[in-house]
C-alpha cells in the first residue's frame, strides 16, 4: 500500500483536487442551467434536458477520441517522449471536429425529428427546438476544447484546464441571470455558446504556451506516422464502443422515461434535476479515474512494474473510500437542492426517489469505473472495457429496462433502478480483472 508513501500522496493531490474541480465546474454549466430553467418552468427544462441527450452522446464520442489520447500520451510522457504527443492530439482533433461538425449538420437538416426521439410531448419538443437551434452551434467548439484540454492531462498540465472551466462558468452564470427570465431556453443556449467560445479561445492559447514551454511545436500536429496512427486507431475504436454505447444506453433511458405511459414534463424534468445533480457528485470518482490513467500510465511507460502493482491495490482502496463519501454527499444534498427548484409536489418526490437509487447504484460505479476506466485503461488495455460493456449494458441493462417500462409495465422509480442495474454488476468483473494484473501492457513504439 502506497498510503503512508508522501510522495504518492503529494503527487495524488496534486493531480486529484484540481481534475475534480475542473470536472465539478464542468458539469456546474449544466446544473446551472438546470436550475434557472427550472425556475423559468417544467416544460423548459424539460425540452432542454431532451437536447442535452444529443449533447452527451457527442461528448460520448469525442471523449474517446481524448482519452485514447492520453492511455498513450502518459505512456510515452513516462518516456520522456514529447514528439508523439503532438502526433497523436492532432489525430485525436481531426476525429474529435469530425464528429462535432456531423452532429452540427444533422441537428441543422432534422431538427424535429432529433427532439422527437426523447419524448412525444408537443410543448416539450417545440422548446427543444429552440434550445437546438442554439446549442449546436457549440458542438464543433466544444469537440476541439474537450480534447485539447485532455491533452494537458498527458503533461501533468491540471491547473490550466480548471481555469478555463471556472472562466466558462462565470460567463454562464453571468448571461443565465441576464437572459432566461426574458428568452428562456434561447437565453440558456445562448449563455451556453458565448462560454463555449470563451473556453475554446483560452483553451488552445493555454496549450499553445504549454508546447511552447515543453519545447514542443505547433508544426508537429500535422506531422504523419503510419505507424502511430495505428497504435493510436486500436485505442480509440474499443473506447469509442464503450462510450457510444454508454452514450446510448443513457439516451435510451431518457427515451424510455419519455415514451412511458402517463408520462410528461414532470418525469423527463424530475430524471434530469437527478442525473445532473448525480452527475456533479461523480466527479469524485471520475477525477479518480483520471489520475489512475496517468500515474498507472506512466508507470507502465517507465516498466516500473512493482509500483503499478503498488498503485493498483492502493487506489482500489481510496475508489472504495470515495465511492461511500459520495453516496453520503449526495445523499445529504438531495433535500436542500431539489428545494432550489420551482417544481411540482409529484415531480420533486419523483426526483427524491430517483436519486436515493442512484446513492445506491453510485457505490457500485465509483469502484468499477476508476478500475476499468484508470488502472486497466491507463495499464494498456483498453478492450476490456468495451467488452464489459456490451455484455452487461447491451446484454443486460437495455433489455431490461426496456422490459421494465412497457412490458412489466414498472413504476418509473423501478425502471430506473433497472436502468442502473449494470453499475453493480460491473464491480465483480472490474474485480477480477483488475487484481490479476494481465492488463499491463507497454504500448508505445519506439523509434518515433
Amino acid at each position: 500500500m502506497l498510503l503512508r508513501d508522501k510522495g504518492f500522496r503529494q503527487e495524488f493531490n496534486s493531480l486529484y483536487w484540481w481534475i475534480v474541480l475542473q470536472n465539478v465546474v464542468i458539469l456546474s454549466v449544466n446544473l446551472l442551467d438546470n436550475i434557472m430553467l427550472g425556475a423559468h418552468g417544467e416544460v423548459a427544462l424539460s425540452g432542454a434536458s431532451a437536447v442535452n441527450q444529443i449533447t452527451f452522446v457527442l461528448q460520448q464520442v469525442v471523449l474517446s477520441f481524448g482519452n485514447a489520447l492520453v492511455v498513450l500520451g502518459t505512456q510515452y510522457w513516462g518516456q520522456k517522449r514529447k514528439e508523439p504527443i503532438q502526433r497523436l492530439l492532432g489525430y485525436a482533433i481531426l476525429g474529435a471536429v469530425a464528429a462535432g461538425l456531423f452532429l452540427f449538420f444533422l441537428c441543422s437538416l432534422q431538427p424535429e425529428p432529433m427532439v422527437r426521439l426523447f419524448t412525444k410531448d408537443q410543448a416539450i419538443i417545440r422548446e427543444g427546438i429552440k434550445y437546438l437551434g442554439i446549442i449546436r452551434w457549440t458542438y464543433p467548439l466544444f469537440s476541439v476544447t474537450t480534447v485539447v484540454q485532455l491533452s494537458m492531462q498527458c503533461v501533468g498540465k491540471v491547473r490550466l484546464p480548471f481555469a478555463c472551466a471556472l472562466m466558462a462558468l462565470g460567463i454562464n452564470f453571468v448571461l443565465n441571470t441576464l437572459l432566461i427570465p426574458r428568452y428562456g431556453v434561447e437565453g440558456a443556449a445562448a449563455a451556453t455558446l458565448v462560454s463555449r467560445i470563451a473556453e475554446f479561445l483560452v483553451s488552445c492559447i493555454s496549450r499553445m504556451r504549454t508546447d511552447k514551454r515543453h519545447g514542443m511545436n505547433v508544426w508537429e500536429l500535422f506531422l504523419f506516422d503510419r505507424g502511430l496512427l495505428s497504435d493510436y486507431a486500436g485505442v480509440v475504436w474499443p473506447l469509442m464502443i464503450i462510450n457510444v454505447i454508454w452514450g446510448l444506453n443513457t439516451s435510451l433511458q431518457t427515451m424510455a422515461l419519455g415514451h412511458m405511459e402517463h408520462t410528461g414534463a414532470g418525469i423527463l424534468a424530475a430524471n434530469s434535476i437527478a442525473t445532473t445533480l448525480f452527475a456533479v457528485i461523480k466527479t469524485a470518482s471520475q477525477g479518480s479515474a483520471s489520475v489512475a490513467n496517468i500515474m498507472v500510465g506512466a508507470a507502465v511507460g517507465k516498466g516500473d512494474i512493482k509500483r503499478v502493482k503498488d498503485l493498483t491495490k492502493t487506489l482500489q482502496l481510496i475508489f472504495i473510500i470515495v465511492g461511500l463519501a459520495s453516496s453520503m454527499t449526495l445523499f445529504l444534498l438531495r433535500a436542500p437542492i431539489l428545494s432550489i427548484y420551482k417544481l411540482n409536489p409529484e415531480t420533486r418526490q419523483l426526483a427524491n426517489k430517483f436519486l436515493l437509487v442512484l446513492c445506491f447504484t453510485g457505490m457500485g460505479t465509483s469502484y468499477q469505473m476508476p478500475t476499468i476506466m484508470g488502472i486497466v485503461r491507463g495499464g494498456g488495455d483498453a478492450r476490456f472495457g468495451m467488452v464489459n460493456d456490451l455484455v452487461s449494458i447491451v446484454g443486460v441493462v437495455i433489455p431490461l429496462g426496456l422490459t421494465a417500462a412497457f412490458v412489466w409495465r414498472l413504476s418509473p422509480v423501478h425502471v430506473v433502478l433497472c436502468q442502473n442495474a449494470d453499475q453493480i454488476l460491473k464491480c465483480v468483473a472490474a474485480a477480477i480483472k483488475v487484481n490479476r494484473y494481465k492488463w499491463i501492457r507497454d504500448i508505445t513504439r519506439k523509434g518515433i
